[in-house]
């Protein structure tokens, strides 16, 4: 039985990208998942698009009163989760 080390990965963005989640929900989310997850069975490449995703996410600030030239928006956070979904959901 093959796992897929990615799973939950690809289903929280698929909930985002989908509007089934939040923006705030999806960053605790996926900041909880990344930290907790010891990588177990992920390849360099998967790991590179879990891990771009995770500095996303910390790049992101809901607070337009807060945010810096570096943080990037819920509109910019939707686009790069949808980009790295598709590159998940296109890994071979």
């Amino acid at each position: 039985m093959n796992k897929d080390p990615v799973k939950e990965y690809r289903l929280l963005m698929t909930e985002f990208v989908n509007g089934n989640i939040a923006d705030s929900q999806f960053e605790i989310s996926y900041l909880d998942l990344f930290m907790d997850d010891k990588k177990q069975g992920m390849s360099k490449e998967l790991y590179k698009i879990i891990s771009d995703v995770f500095f996303d996410v910390e790049d992101y600030c809901s607070d337009v009163t807060l945010r810096d030239e570096r943080d990037i928006d819920e509109t910019e956070l939707l686009k790069r989760t949808k980009a790295a979904l598709k590159k998940l959901n296109d890994f071979k």
